[in-house]
């Protein structure tokens, strides 16, 4: 396992932790409110119990599919496909009064081009970012 995949598990843990602990935290709310720290203890509790989960998502999100081989696919570029300006009604509150506005976003499509660092196999997927202009 390469560090980033480590990294990115990680991250998947700490993320299903949270998303474990908030339903657990519906359920036996009494539970969590008599008891300090618990909430901290049950995101690193559930955290740890779905490293499995973690490991297994991530393995797979990085497998080649030439050769099989988890943990081998990496990014190597992007090529852009289009860019434009999408608008969204937001509210903005400007002087104490809120209003709905047609606020501008910039929109980029690329192609996302990996490559597996054991066979060579390369292979593209077409992705999107959007930011506040």
């Amino acid at each position: 396992m390469r560090i980033k995949d480590f990294f990115s598990a990680l991250w998947y843990c700490g993320c299903c932790g949270i998303v474990f602990t908030i339903i657990g935290y519906f359920i036996w709310t009494d539970v969590y409110a008599e008891t300090s720290n618990s909430i901290w203890l049950s995101i690193a509790g559930l955290g740890l119990l779905s490293s499995p989960i973690s490991y297994i998502a991530v393995m797979q999100q990085t497998k080649c599919p030439q050769c099989s081989k988890a943990f081998s696919i990496s990014n190597t570029h992007q090529t852009d496909i289009e860019n434009f300006v999408r608008y969204k009604k937001e509210s903005v509150t400007e002087n104490g009064h809120t209003r709905n506005k047609d606020v501008p976003y910039n929109v980029r499509r690329f192609h996302q081009h990996t490559k597996c660092d054991h066979c060579g196999h390369q292979s593209k997927y077409e992705a999107q970012e959007e930011n506040k202009a």
